[in-house]
């Protein structure tokens, strides 16, 4: 008995100690460089020993004393609301003292969503180079929250974040670029210092953002979320997805033609029984088959003698799936899937005058092989640049099974949740930015119920019933069709829509911007600033036109349907001489393009073969060609009506 007590006693000793030498700790979020928000009580919370007092000064004035919880240690107090402006030190004394310097009272955002919320400034330099070198901007910062997910509860602090400031290139280049350009048009105007609190994973469908609460509404996705509760789970499919990869890469490695002597990256390769293949393009066997495994490329251009000795770039536009791209026999590159775009380095001393070799290893894993259309492919110095397109030779390395695509864990329900929002849900902001949907595209039908509960639980969960919530739609993608068709991505846009029903939410429409070959568009300035007209009118009570035309009613008149809108601003227009992307279907439910034309404040759609209009439709494609703006330069809303 009396060694029961003995260890009890000891058990109790260690807690207390651990406690009582418990130093005050801080969210990630409240650090140097912060951004908190401006002219609200801001809250500001921590943890320390249970029942420690810990008091908060802002440039060495006490503003409030709180005391810990005795059971978690966890304290919290509201600091008075402050003007706009700073820098300034907040100082949180209890056994110990921290400092946060450097702070700034001015506008916070939450930007959220999938990879084009992501997508930083470096990937777009080439389209913006001037801002993304140039453009200093100390007075926005970023917080940026690495992937982390939580499937047994809601985590209390993010791990691995801090915040960074837009005056320094190496800095400013990782930044969201959507969130960029929409804070540099909110300080233009506004005139205060803009915090982007980043929380954004590329691939992640909705539901990955949802918590529990919001989930209870959609028992199937809920189930699956619980199924990654179980650390067993998540280990057992990380291993075989890392076994399966492993194997996959050591049989073409092993058995690649090209990576046994003499290697085909060489240069004294002999090309003659090597097929000529035309760049851009993609391959496929006789059958019209696509290979998975290993197909070599190679391309032999002129380099100008007065280049020789001067660092290159060579640029490959887009390659399915993984490169690795040699240049005289020299490695300048490597990337492993098929997004990033291919911007290699070229060393000064490997290219020569006359003839030069480059080499591409590039593996296919899922029924592709090649160089993506419509892309830039040229190596350069300079002003001075070599077109890489037309006539290449290929060979086949090897061939292998399909890839079978990994199981991403972070895509699955309320993980992100529970580990990127959740911690930040004390923290007031201004309001939420989202840029996600593409990967619910293949399944559209609930998203929107998914959308509006989301938004709804967020409000919640930050005790803000009116918090702004502003929205992009998804851009065009895939090839443009000569004929009407069906389309997830119109409808999923429609899903998304019908978010607007809620208060306080506005919808950026990107369906001019995109681009067909690719997923992530560069134009990221034109989506920061259409969500910033759309917070400057929604959010700082700016009398501007910050919305394109949005279709409110359709009407039968004889054969023809009249369209009906509001945020028309200046007035309809069209960006060509005639509209486009009008769509229109008699009882047959077969939809065929339309005439239509602007009539006032309203549009005319017929089809002299459509007697008795049944539905009307517009820009209804995942790439369409429509051309319906207002004067002012914003795009109108796809939609569409049906009539009984």
């Amino acid at each position: 008995m009396k060694q029961v007590v003995f260890r009890c006693t000891i058990i109790l000793l260690i807690f207390s100690s651990r406690w009582a030498h418990a130093e005050v700790k801080l969210p990630s979020v409240l650090s140097d460089h912060a951004v908190l928000q401006r002219d609200i009580p801001v809250s500001l919370w921590g943890w320390s020993s249970p029942e420690e007092k810990v008091t908060i000064f802002l440039n060495g004035e006490t503003l409030a004393v709180t005391k810990a919880d005795k059971e978690d240690g966890i304290w919290r107090t509201s600091l008075p609301k402050q003007p706009a402006g700073g820098p300034h030190t907040l100082t949180f004394v209890g056994n110990n003292t921290v400092e946060v310097k450097d702070v700034y009272f001015g506008d916070l955002w939450l930007a959220s969503g999938q990879s084009n919320m992501v997508l930083p400034l470096a990937r777009i330099k080439e389209k913006f180079p001037d801002i993304v070198a140039n453009e200093s901007r100390p007075l926005i910062r970023e917080f940026s929250i690495p992937m982390q997910y939580n499937f047994k509860q809601p985590n209390i602090d993010v791990k691995d974040a801090q915040w960074k400031s837009a005056d320094k290139l190496k800095d400013r280049a990782s930044f969201s670029a959507v969130s960029f350009f929409f804070a540099r048009a909110i300080q233009d105007d506004v005139n205060v210092p803009v915090g982007i609190v980043l929380s954004a994973v590329g691939g992640t469908p909705i539901q990955s953002w949802m918590s529990e609460d919001a989930l209870a509404s959609f028992p199937e996705d809920l189930k699956e979320a619980k199924h990654f509760q179980s650390d067993n789970v998540i280990n057992s499919i990380i291993s075989q997805d890392a076994e399966r990869q492993r194997q996959w890469e050591d049989y073409i490695s092993t058995h690649d033609k090209g990576n046994v002597s003499p290697y085909w990256w060489s240069n004294n390769i002999d090309e003659s029984d090597w097929t000529l293949f035309s760049v851009p393009g993609f391959l496929t066997d006789a059958e019209q088959k696509p290979i998975n495994g290993v197909h070599w490329f190679r391309k032999r251009f002129q380099w100008p003698r007065h280049l020789v000795g001067e660092q290159a770039t060579l640029v490959l536009g887009a390659l399915v799936d993984a490169d690795t791209t040699y240049v005289n026999g020299t490695k300048v590159g490597q990337t492993t899937y098929k997004y990033p775009p291919r911007r290699y380095t070229v060393p000064a001393n490997v290219l020569k005058p006359g003839s030069n070799t480059i080499t591409i290893r590039l593996e296919s894993h899922r029924d592709h092989s090649g160089f993506v259309s419509d892309k830039e492919y040229w190596i350069g110095a300079g002003e001075n640049r070599v077109d890489l397109n037309g006539e290449w030779h290929y060979k086949l390395g090897v061939v292998h099974e399909h890839l079978q695509q990994t199981t991403f864990i972070q895509y699955k329900p309320m993980g992100l949740f529970n580990a990127m929002i959740n911690p930040l849900t004390p923290l007031p902001v201004k309001g939420i930015i989202w840029y996600q949907g593409e990967s619910n595209t293949a399944n559209p039908d609930n998203y929107g119920d998914m959308f509006k509960t989301m938004i709804e639980d967020w409000r919640n969960k930050w005790n803000n019933p009116t918090l702004p919530f502003l929205f992009v739609q998804l851009a065009n993608f895939n090839p443009r069709l000569s004929i009407p068709a069906e389309s997830g991505w119109a409808e999923l846009r429609e899903q998304q829509a019908s978010a607007l029903s809620l208060p306080n939410t506005g919808m950026v429409v990107a369906i001019d911007v995109g681009e067909w070959n690719d997923i992530h568009p560069l134009d990221k300035q034109s989506i920061g600033e259409r969500l910033a007209k759309n917070a400057l009118n929604t959010v700082y009570g700016k009398d501007i036109v910050y919305s394109g035309p949005i279709a409110t009613q359709a009407t039968q008149d004889g054969s023809n349907v009249l369209v009906s809108f509001k945020h028309q601003g200046s007035g309809l227009s069209a960006s060509e001489n005639h509209l486009l992307g009008f769509e229109i279907a008699d009882e047959s439910g077969e939809f065929l393009w339309a005439k239509a034309e602007i009539k006032g404040e309203r549009i005319q759609v017929w089809h002299p073969d459509v007697k008795q209009p049944r539905a009307v439709r517009y820009a209804w494609a995942d790439n369409p060609a429509a051309n319906l703006y207002n004067k002012d330069g914003l795009p109108a809303a796809p939609f569409r009506f049906h009539f009984d």
